[in-house]
């Protein structure tokens, strides 16, 4: 067990330096235009697919986030993983 729970982003941080988030994103891309069908693959297409996906990301974490309590206990977003579920329809995703 870890005395610290950022211990962990602490390393993963010092490892991954200043180009992990721009490496994450590229990989990102890079797997949405895998998965599109191939007609259909074009920067436009993988660029609305991105920005859809994030922005319901961004909106069920913070929505998660409070429903958790991590706001409330002054914890911020930054201590925890992304939410695996659907706490404001009460429901996991894959439902």
């Amino acid at each position: 067990m870890v005395d610290d729970p950022n211990a962990v982003a602490r390393m993963m941080r010092e490892h991954m330096g200043p180009f992990g988030a721009d490496q994450a994103a590229r990989s990102l891309v890079t797997t949405f235009w895998r998965m599109l069908p191939e007609g259909e693959r074009t920067p436009e297409r993988v660029e609305a697919e991105v920005r859809r996906l994030l922005e319901r990301t961004l909106t069920e974490y913070q929505e998660d986030s409070c429903a958790f309590g991590f706001e409330a206990e002054g914890a911020g977003l930054a201590t925890w993983a992304t939410p695996a579920t659907e706490v404001s329809q009460g429901r996991p995703r894959w439902n």
